[in-house]
């Protein structure tokens, strides 16, 4: 019943013959899922190439969705085998020289964002003085009226 409801449309939407219809109808309705069997304005053809890319496209997203929630689920699983490499960890749990090498890089971190932080105050002064240089220059080129 449905079949021939989606035939009668198309047969109104499109000039093709009945049998021609029938058989694009057919071989689009391999392709497309059961939501997009009664189409109007493109044809069968067309419905058939839009729902095969987009039942692909369901396909490919279903497929993200599922690996994306088996890799979320497994996260906390893999921290807690792993605690010397996440960020809390406990300091009783490191030797001592790797408590030194940590201090000692959180001492050199500090110092590379305060040298980053003054030269960016530096440069910001030369970008200044150079808009101040090319506005005296281009006063400078300004015709002089008398």
């Amino acid at each position: 019943m449905e079949d021939s409801a989606a035939m009668n449309a198309i047969t109104v939407a499109s000039p093709k013959t009945t049998q021609e219809l029938a058989v694009e109808d057919a071989s689009a309705s391999d392709t497309t899922g059961p939501h997009q069997h009664g189409e109007l304005g493109g044809g069968a053809a067309a419905a058939g190439a839009a729902g095969g890319a987009l039942g692909e496209a369901q396909f490919r997203y279903k497929n993200a969705v599922s690996s994306l929630r088996a890799i979320l689920s497994s996260i906390p699983t893999s921290q807690t085998g792993r605690p010397n490499e996440s960020g809390s960890t406990a300091t009783g749990s490191l030797s001592q020289a790797e408590q030194l090498e940590i201090e000692k890089l959180e001492e050199r971190s500090s110092n590379l964002k305060k040298e980053l932080a003054n030269k960016n105050t530096y440069l910001k002064n030369l970008i200044d003085q150079l808009r101040n240089l090319i506005t005296d220059i281009s006063t400078w080129q300004s015709p002089c009226s008398v």
